[in-house]
């Protein structure tokens, strides 16, 4: 019998990773249902599609992997029930959304002109995301305020501190998974009683899980300006946007933070290699699939500019998030938002991490002192 893998079609190179186990299909993952699954043996998904027993059910389905970090779209539960093997891909977009955390804050410096050196920020959550945007944070000069309670009672660590002390921060970026209940639930984690106690002046990031946030509630802290800013990622409710709290953030991009191309390549190859351990066959090389392409990306260094400036040019030309909002401003002033808004992430551009292109400066003085300083952004810098 061949094996009959369906895998979500929004991941890059699906067919060409899991073809290897035989038969490969590729379906919108909005649109994966029960009767699809009925002669297949693997499912290979992303965050937009929910698995639970209903759907798995009288079908043929012996391992789900999720090509995502979070877990909360899987019923883990019931596929322990069922007697199917699952699999996430931990770590796989972390660089890609801690590039997106350090691309945004630069931004919002320069456009509402204040330095970031000597600001707090929060880290809610300090996992895989949350260590590298502390890193690339203080390596902006910004203080951190770590907070984690599950790493706290495990690690009894002092490194970490209260709840009640990141709501005093500049600003708070939040990297936890979405927890419906217990005692780290972090369903509506942010809402209105926690705006009322936040610093006014404060820029809170999402890019965990939308319904971290209590949207009604983020709306009513920026309308009334409990807080000063937000930037947003994630949403309540997809691919159901509220427009006015879009129209609110300082940036709205359509759940794309981790959405770099290296990511989901990492997200399916790392999901690829647990199918081949369940499945006891020989896991294949994919290195070749994550390449830099043929492009050759170059900034004009002024006399002036010191690290910072050459920083903010660097990564404007590695991302820029206002991109991404301005296309989702555009998506949901549509006549079907909610298609547009699954048209953005489908069609998504091929961005790639910060490593993969060097970057070419004209030679100066400080090229040296330069390229240290890129580096703890994992930013390459060469000159002609």
């Amino acid at each position: 019998m061949q094996i009959h893998t369906i895998v979500d079609e929004n991941i890059p190179l699906a067919r060409d990773i899991f073809i290897q186990f035989g038969k490969v299909t590729l379906i919108n993952g909005r649109n994966i249902l029960q009767n699809d699954l009925k002669n297949s043996q693997n499912l290979i998904i992303r965050s937009v599609t929910k698995v639970d027993k209903m759907l798995l059910k009288n079908t043929s389905i012996k391992f789900v992997g999720t090509c995502t970090i979070g877990e909360d779209h899987v019923n883990k539960e019931e596929l322990k029930e069922l007697g199917i093997k699952f699999h996430s891909a931990p770590g796989c977009n972390a660089q890609s959304v801690a590039e997106y955390i350090i691309s945004s804050l630069l931004k919002y410096s320069d456009n509402r002109n204040i330095s970031l050196h000597g600001k707090s920020i929060g880290i809610i959550g300090v996992g895989n995301v949350g260590k590298l945007v502390n890193k690339y944070a203080q390596s902006l000069g910004m203080i951190t305020v770590l907070n984690d309670p599950p790493r706290q009672r495990q690690e009894k660590d002092s490194v970490f501190d209260s709840f009640e002390k990141v709501l005093q921060c500049d600003f708070i970026t939040l990297h936890v998974p979405l927890n419906e209940n217990g005692s780290d639930k972090t369903l509506h984690l942010f809402n209105k009683n926690v705006f009322e106690k936040m610093n006014s002046e404060a820029v809170l990031i999402n890019s965990c899980r939308g319904s971290v946030v209590k949207s009604d509630d983020l709306k009513y802290a920026l309308g009334k300006k409990l807080i000063k800013d937000a930037i947003i990622d994630v949403w309540e409710n997809e691919p159901t946007i509220d427009k006015e709290l879009f129209d609110l953030c300082f940036i709205g991009t359509p759940h794309i933070a981790g959405y770099s191309y290296d990511a989901k390549i990492r997200g399916a190859t790392m999901i690829a290699n647990e199918l081949a351990t369940f499945m006891k066959v020989p896991a294949q090389d994919f290195s070749s699939l994550i390449k830099s392409d043929n492009i050759k990306l170059e900034v004009k260094m002024h006399d002036g500019d010191n690290m910072l400036d050459t920083l903010k040019k660097v990564t404007e030309l590695l991302y820029n998030p206002l991109e991404d909002h301005f296309n989702l401003n555009k998506a949901l002033n549509s006549l079907e938002p909610k298609k547009s808004f699954d048209d953005l992430r489908k069609n998504y551009k091929k961005r790639r991490e910060f490593h993969i292109y060097p970057i070419y400066v004209n030679q100066n003085n400080r090229i040296h002192e330069l390229q240290k300083f890129m580096s703890l952004f994992n930013i390459v810098l060469k000159t002609e």
